[in-house]
């Protein structure tokens, strides 16, 4: 099933009958007639309904069918009920299998591990294809009883429109969307923000300054959540008024996490190592992966995250980074996270990505990729930069080459991808 807008992709396929049936909707089909479509998604929504021949009309399909009356036996933990793919943020993407039992427990414990708000009014901007367009949105809301609003395309004026008119009380979001909202000072000024309650930032690390920033200018917390596809979205938050704390990214919910070694032992509290997750929201497994699989989803129910991170003596969670993300420069291990974090405190910066480059003497050399405010540009040089990260850094986190862009690589949920920033220089 797809947008008619979008035929044309696989016409060829279907035309070979490699794909035998196309089901085609529309946008339309789905909006009310006094719909007030943003400007972002104009241009797909104003497509006319094509009817092209060969093709399954989803609405016409559908108009007179009635729900299936019986039972079947079936397996919760083991039927697959949702193909979700990782966002490919340091390799090719895997299709993550996700239970029915998955989908049921999540929403359960999406609720009631940390829900501590009146009716939820959730401001959905993270698409169906994503694990948290399901489980930080859509589900929980709908077991609990709630609001969601699904945004295909984020419109920055018009978010603020949204949150004014539904009285809109929780965003589960990445920190892109809190850095543009943070940008627009004068729409935050002048629309009516108040009904705002629980503002969480999730996939991807959370820079302080916007932490900071964001409560000295709405009056709000920006708290932190960690999760993957893996886990079914969140898997590890700072619970507002239970159990926070601003620099960490939380505690287990409703789960396991222990810190280990390249061995896989336990290592002690404040010393760093792979995260490693175990919990009933785990997935099944990765499709047609057996020994990505095998060495992710672990016998004992452990996960292998591939993220870096420690616990402090509070229980608090503090992620470093993705493992393959670290920086090997002169014999040193280097989170990108932890210089990103001095460079967004530098007044200016809009949004940054630190990744390590080849160097024949180093190993890997540091270099800051920085997009400026408006207000910044031809104000804040390169060398602004490396000035004010060798006043807060020791010298081997030090960038030695930044590069100021207008924009930074995103997945399609707003994910900056330092990724696409390494392939470029090996490229």
């Amino acid at each position: 099933m797809m947008l008619d807008l979008f035929y044309g992709k696989v016409k060829e396929l279907h035309d070979k009958k490699t794909i035998e049936n196309v089901i085609l909707t529309n946008l339309k089909d789905f909006a009310a007639k006094e719909a007030v479509v943003s400007e972002t998604i104009k241009p797909l929504f104003d497509v006319p309904k094509q009817q092209i021949p060969g093709t399954i009309d989803m609405i016409d399909e559908i108009q007179d069918l009635t729900p299936l009356e019986g039972s079947y036996d079936s397996s919760p933990k083991q039927d697959i009920a949702l193909l979700l793919y990782t966002a490919g943020t340091t390799g090719p993407s895997k299709g993550v299998e996700v239970t029915h039992f998955n989908a049921v427990y999540n929403s359960i414990s999406h609720t009631h591990a940390f829900k501590n708000w009146d009716q939820e009014v959730n401001f959905s901007i993270m698409p169906m294809f994503h694990t948290a367009g399901y489980y930080l949105h859509l589900l929980p809301v709908f077991y609990q009883g709630g609001t969601v609003i699904p945004i295909p395309m984020f419109d920055l004026k018009d978010a603020f429109r949204i949150i004014e008119t539904y009285k809109v009380n929780v965003i589960f979001a990445p920190p892109t969307l809190y850095i543009a909202l943070f940008g627009q000072k004068a729409l935050i000024q002048k629309h009516d923000i108040s009904s705002l309650t629980f503002t969480i930032a999730c996939g991807a690390p959370v820079p302080h300054a916007l932490q900071k920033g964001w409560r000295e200018l709405t009056g709000i917390k920006l708290v932190s959540g960690w999760g993957m596809t893996e886990t079914n979205s969140g898997g590890i938050m700072s619970i507002p008024g239970i159990k926070e704390k601003s620099e960490a990214i939380g505690i287990p919910i409703i789960s396991e996490v222990k810190i280990v070694d390249d061995k896989a032992n336990i290592v002690p509290r404040n010393e760093e190592g792979e995260i490693a997750y175990r919990g009933l929201q785990l997935a099944r497994g990765y499709l047609n992966k057996k020994e990505q699989t095998k060495s992710s989803f672990l016998p004992d129910g452990w996960f292998r995250t591939g993220d870096r991170g420690f616990i402090d003596n509070e229980d608090f969670i503090h992620f470093v980074d993705r493992i393959k993300d670290l920086i090997i420069t002169s014999g040193y291990n280097l989170a990108p996270t932890e210089v990103e974090n001095v460079i967004y405190q530098l007044p200016g910066v809009a949004e940054v990505a630190v990744i390590g480059i080849p160097d024949t003497y180093r190993g890997e050399t540091v270099k800051a990729a920085v997009v400026l405010t408006p207000e910044a540009k031809g104000e804040v040089s390169q060398k602004d930069i490396i000035n004010y990260c060798r006043k807060h850094l020791a010298t081997f986190k030090v960038p030695r080459v930044v590069e100021i862009r207008d924009s930074l690589p995103k997945s399609a949920v707003g994910k900056i991808l330092r990724r696409a920033l390494r392939e470029k220089v090996s490229g």
